[in-house]
């Protein structure tokens, strides 16, 4: 994976942050997608004396909202780096059915 670039969406806890440090382990570097900056900076905390990789970016946004979606894809086309991997794991648990933006159901 060296010399890849990866981007992780839901990082901050469990699969997502366990994938996030075993990519960056293996030598990509890593762009954290989440819904929140606090948590987001703590698991890029946790990367950087972890792997010793400092080339850990951090897109904050609502993964529910397509608004956010493209913003955050504006933002890193904007780097000029490749997305040569995609490790899709943000999601949330509802126990009732509901919608989202654009009338799209919510995930359960």
């Amino acid at each position: 994976m060296t010399g890849k670039h990866v981007m992780v969406t839901g990082c901050t806890a469990d699969l997502g942050q366990a994938g996030a440090i075993a990519i960056a382990e293996m030598g990509a570097s890593i762009a954290l997608v989440c819904r929140s900056r606090d948590k987001g900076q703590a698991v890029r905390a946790e990367i950087e004396p972890t792997t010793g990789r400092k080339d850990c970016d951090l897109y904050v946004d609502d993964m529910s909202s397509l608004a956010d979606i493209r913003a955050i894809t504006a933002e890193f086309l904007a780097t000029g780096k490749p997305l040569d991997g995609l490790f899709n794991n943000a999601g949330v648990g509802m126990s009732t059915r509901e919608t989202i933006q654009n009338g799209f159901e919510d995930t359960h």
